[in-house]
């Protein structure tokens, strides 16, 4: 089922509203992690997140997929927001594992790329992490960030570009 069934079908039924929350946690969840760095914190606001939307559910109206995405991390940033770990920066990751010292990372570890993403502004860190890590279109990204379409495209090119330089420094 598409969005836009699911939305329809979960304003008339707790199976339906069950198969909603089916059809779109892959995409909120990975998003909702990133930011709070703690799994159960992410779950527990990923169930507050689907409350709010379970509330409002009987008075909203689609209008395409891209607005309820802008709606439902709109809910999601405000949670994250309530629980004060939006804004922070991520913890580095090497505070908490035992990383050899060497200069090169493994091709597997993803851990150098996370720090580069941190040190981005903070609208080019939200477009990465919506668009890789929660994977969104730029048009659902443009919803939830509230800027247009080709914005979201130039300010996710400046991102990259900034990414390539930061790991082309540290591993050039």
């Amino acid at each position: 089922m598409n969005i836009k069934e699911l939305t329809q079908l979960a304003t008339t039924s707790d199976q339906g509203f069950k198969e909603l929350y089916l059809g779109t946690i892959d995409k909120l969840f990975p998003f909702v992690l990133l930011r709070s760095q703690d799994r159960d914190l992410a779950l527990d606001i990923c169930q507050e997140v689907y409350v709010d939307l379970w509330k409002q559910m009987s008075r909203f109206v689609y209008t395409s997929d891209e607005e309820f995405f802008g709606y439902l991390f709109l809910i999601a940033r405000r949670k994250l927001y309530k629980h004060r770990r939006v804004f922070r920066e991520i913890v580095p990751l090497d505070e908490n594992y035992d990383i050899p010292d060497s200069t090169a990372a493994p091709p597997q570890d993803y851990r150098h790329l996370l720090s580069a993403v941190a040190k981005l502004k903070a609208r080019e860190r939200q477009v990465v992490e919506l668009r890789y890590f929660a994977d969104n279109s730029f048009a659902e990204i443009a919803q939830m960030l509230g800027i247009s379409e080709g914005n979201a495209k130039v300010i996710h090119h400046r991102a990259i570009a900034h990414l390539q330089t930061c790991v082309a420094q540290q591993y050039g």
